[in-house]
């Protein structure tokens, strides 16, 4: 019998990945998947979820057009909704590459996405204009600049992206001050903290002079955070755990579990499966091979359940 090496099993992943992964931002990689099907997520059919969170789900599940409708529908009641304009411009990254969109062909999508972002934000600031205490609106305005910037930086703009960060940190971080208990924001501030402290060196000077230090392993915790107690935007917060880190392989088996849970809610998305295949797998030969590896950190994916 033909014995699989960790080794062997690393340079599949990576192939896997390659497949799928695109843009790598300051401090958010803003990655979606090609896609052949529009496979919904699996759910409890007892479980009510808020519109939001369907829009999310639709995303991981691989379905930009069921997003749209989603976005659609919200818009009847809400169309100053700030946040309907961040789901938007998101939904641009996805058909880009649902539509195979590399470098120059990329473009077009990223400058849509880009001009629904900086919607989102003029409609966050009106909103928070007349009521400062509009906690859905600050999010909204967090969440665009911190994609904003994501794009921006691919394109080689990191002064600016860094302003953006800048913004979007402070106004987040006061958002919890203010709303300890809106658990979205830390998706965001999750981001803010580990990819700005593990590019610490690549940011430079600017960042230095802009306070834009951070801590991975607490951008690690608020990720983790968002996981479980973020019912709108957890599905990301976990993909961003499982796909967009730098941790190594072997710290990766702290999100084995994870993969799993994962794969049981979108099974029709490829990454995850394959992700909840071969981390444990992973894992289990590096303890085997008598290496140390993470424990899980039991972190459960919240369901957006509201009744």
């Amino acid at each position: 019998m033909q014995t699989i090496t960790l080794s062997e099993i690393n340079s599949r992943l990576l192939q896997e990945l390659e497949m799928f992964n695109s843009v790598s931002g300051l401090f958010v990689r803003i990655t979606f998947f090609s896609i052949l099907l529009f496979p919904m997520a699996h759910a409890d059919p007892g479980c009510q979820v808020a519109p939001e969170r369907q829009v999310i789900d639709q995303f991981m599940a691989l379905n930009p057009g069921g997003a749209l409708q989603q976005i659609s529908q919200i818009s009847s009641s809400d169309s100053e909704n700030p946040a309907l304009d961040l789901y938007r411009g998101m939904a641009a990254m996805v058909r880009a590459f649902r539509d195979d969109a590399v470098d120059a062909a990329r473009r077009p999508y990223d400058d849509e996405a880009l001009r629904y972002f900086a919607q989102a934000v003029k409609k966050a600031n009106r909103r928070i204009e007349s009521n400062p205490a509009d906690a859905a609106a600050r999010f909204a305005l967090g969440a665009s600049q911190s994609y904003q910037a994501g794009l921006l930086e691919a394109r080689g703009k990191r002064l600016k992206a860094l302003k953006l960060v800048h913004r979007g940190r402070e106004e987040l971080q006061s958002l919890i001050t203010d709303h300890p208990d809106m658990e979205e924001a830390y998706m965001v501030l999750g981001l803010f903290e580990y990819f700005l402290g593990n590019n610490a060196e690549e940011n430079g000077m600017s960042a230095r002079l802009l306070n834009l230090t951070g801590d991975p392993e607490l951008g690690l915790s608020y990720l983790e955070r968002a996981v479980e107690s973020a019912p709108n935007v957890a599905p990301e917060a976990a993909r961003i755990l499982l796909m967009d880190t730098s941790l190594s392989d072997n710290e990766m088996c702290r999100y084995a579990d994870l993969s799993t849970q994962m794969n049981t809610r979108y099974p029709s998305n490829r990454i995850f499966r394959l992700l909840s295949e071969l981390l444990p797998l992973q894992c289990r030969l590096a303890e085997a091979e008598g290496e140390s590896v993470s424990p899980s950190v039991g972190v459960t994916l919240n369901t957006g359940c509201t009744g």
